[in-house]
């Protein structure tokens, strides 16, 4: 019975590679600006602003893939992308602060299963993003103090600052999740080649930092220029 059934797995799974077929490639370089933010109240313990930074993306796509009925497109690309930050959390009893600038380098996975065209010229693509952090650079500087007592029960501050990246290892998450947004122009060059503009948004999901403050997501715009050949 099991051997039936890897039997009719594997004939599934070929029958879906024989109707899957590629039929063209694109490479495109676009430059988008990101925005970092939080949903946390800005009001009591917690504060917290953010500045945007202006990055850069180098993708690789394959369009116009064909599984039955359903066409996809699926992305490879590098995104070099960060911003500021200044946030604050603390009480009666201490205080947390830091002031500094993120930048990062990811490589990214796009998978677009809502991918269509209107008119033949303009396509519109919907679909996940999951990222991987392959570098990262942090600059800035923290500031802190907290309350400790004395064996004779008597309070007294403790107080510290240096540098962010004396403080920690490794201050951005290693995985990210988002969903992406494309409109693109198709402009024939040729028969085969084609200019592609576009526009990209990218909505980060899943959390940027694994340090404070680590609930802030990631939102980016990007203008970009493609070159899109059939294959």
């Amino acid at each position: 019975m099991k051997i039936k059934m890897k039997n009719n797995l594997l004939f599934f799974l070929l029958s879906l590679s024989i109707t899957a077929s590629a039929q063209s490639l694109e490479f495109n370089f676009g430059t988008h600006l990101n925005n970092l933010y939080d949903f946390k109240e800005k009001n009591g313990p917690y504060t917290s602003s953010y500045s945007p930074k202006v990055g850069y993306d180098l993708n690789v796509g394959i369009d116009d893939i064909y599984l039955n009925t359903m066409r996809l497109r699926f992305t490879l690309g590098l995104s070099i992308y960060g911003g500021g930050i200044k946030a604050s959390q603390g009480g009666n009893g201490g205080n947390y602060s830091m002031n500094g600038e993120i930048e990062k380098t990811v490589l990214r996975l796009g998978f677009y299963p809502v991918n269509f065209r209107i008119k033949k010229r303009l396509n519109i693509s919907i679909g996940p993003q999951f990222s991987m952090l392959i570098h990262e650079k942090i600059k800035g500087t923290y500031d802190e103090w907290h309350v400790e007592y004395n064996e004779y029960n008597n309070q007294y501050i403790v107080e510290s600052s240096g540098n962010l990246n004396e403080r920690y290892d490794s201050y951005n998450a290693r995985y990210y999740v988002g969903a992406n947004i494309r409109i693109a122009y198709r402009i024939p060059l040729s028969e085969d080649f084609y200019l592609v503009p576009q526009y990209a948004l990218y909505i980060g999901i899943s959390n940027e930092f694994v340090e404070f403050p680590n609930i802030t997501k990631s939102i980016n715009n990007m203008l970009g220029i493609g070159i899109k050949r059939k294959i």
